[in-house]
């Protein structure tokens, strides 16, 4: 089997993924110029991607959740497999996706590791992809798609909205309007 990259997510998104049938293009979040080319965004790491964490204050302080905190608050934690050889590499990545310095900073910032970080310009049918969830030993659990309940569209546009996402993230998302 080829060597993955993986897409990590949390089960509550992974939902609205498996609505729409597709892994979709976005662009970071990170307060650049929005000149970013939208990327499908992959990791090399094997365990999980800090980026994938959900965030909140804590103390008075912006808090990245752990891996066992971001499990429990986003009801699971699921990740999508590609092959490596099928992704660009970060070193040509970030030019070409235009990843600005504002945003490589942030990166580096919150303690990312963008060199393990592999994308493409294309959405994935999810269909295509390996998706391993999270167990309750902590280990990650290969599952074919046929054992995942779709959800309708009007139950995943209640979840998208449940979420607190824009209309400008449902193309994240796969929730076309």
């Amino acid at each position: 089997m080829a060597n993955l990259a993986w897409h990590y997510t949390t089960g509550e998104k992974f939902d609205l993924i498996l609505a729409s049938g597709l892994l979709k293009t976005s662009r970071p979040n990170m307060g650049g110029r929005h000149i970013e080319r939208p990327v499908v965004w992959f990791t090399i790491h094997q365990r999980w991607e800090l980026s994938a964490s959900y965030t909140g204050s804590r103390n008075g302080k912006m808090h990245i959740y752990s891996l066992k905190e971001t499990k429990e608050a986003g009801k699971g934690l699921v990740r999508l497999g590609y092959p490596q050889e099928s992704l660009i590499p970060w070193k040509d990545l970030y030019k070409e996706a235009r990843i600005s310095s504002t945003t490589q900073n942030v990166f580096l910032k919150e303690r990312m590791v963008p060199f393990q970080w592999m994308g493409c310009y294309s959405n994935i049918p999810v269909s295509d992809l390996v998706i391993e969830v999270f167990n309750s030993d902590d280990k990650w659990e290969r599952r074919e798609l046929s054992t995942f309940p779709v959800l309708s569209a009007e139950e995943a546009a209640e979840k998208f909205t449940e979420l607190g996402y824009s209309s400008q993230t449902a193309p994240t998302l796969g929730l076309e309007e």
